[in-house]
């Protein structure tokens, strides 16, 4: 998972080793709470992004920003292309918006801070557990109620070989470990 820092603040296969070390590092990325005035020397304010108000409130689907989450083994971290998309027209006279837009016309990309990294040693797909029916919320809590993005599952070996099992999931090692 991964936030955007402010001002001081389905089913298992292997892949070939050279496949592997293309989709290293595997993560968990979730859209947290961007800041987007967060470079040294920037100018442009900070810009706070609440998943409640975007998940909850306007009910914007996770994977209309996580495109990458069907499909690839990273759920994927929007471009600002994606927020310009709504915000063009959605609460521009807003001077957070107008931020966002300023850096966008720049030509200028949000800087994350990562929240959830899984190990290296670990493969993680999340095409395979969204085909296989996982919800978001399983891994990452009940994001559409956060403001910003904070961790709320311990990903630990024992948190995951007990879903594996709740689920009848596949538990051996080659499944998860390269």
């Amino acid at each position: 998972m991964w936030i955007c820092s402010g001002p001081g603040k389905r089913g298992h296969r292997r892949l070939s080793g050279v496949r592997m070390r293309l989709l290293l590092p595997a993560l968990l990325l979730m859209f947290g709470a961007t800041a987007l005035g967060s470079e040294p020397g920037d100018d442009v304010d900070a810009l706070t992004f609440s998943h409640a108000v975007h998940a909850s409130d306007n009910a914007i689907p996770c994977t209309f920003c996580h495109t990458g989450v069907e499909r690839s083994t990273t759920a994927s971290i929007p471009p600002l292309q994606t927020c310009v998309g709504c915000h063009e027209t959605v609460a521009r006279e807003r001077p957070a918006i107008q931020a966002l837009l300023k850096r966008f016309e720049e030509k200028r990309d949000a800087v994350w801070t990562r929240v959830y990294e899984l190990p290296s040693t670990i493969y993680f797909s999340h095409r395979r557990h969204v085909g296989a029916g996982e919800t978001c919320e399983t891994c990452h809590g009940d994001v559409a109620k956060m403001t910003l993005a904070e961790p709320a599952v311990d990903h630990t070996m024992a948190w995951c070989l007990d879903c594996h099992r709740e689920r009848v999931a596949p538990v051996d090692c080659v499944g998860c470990h390269k």
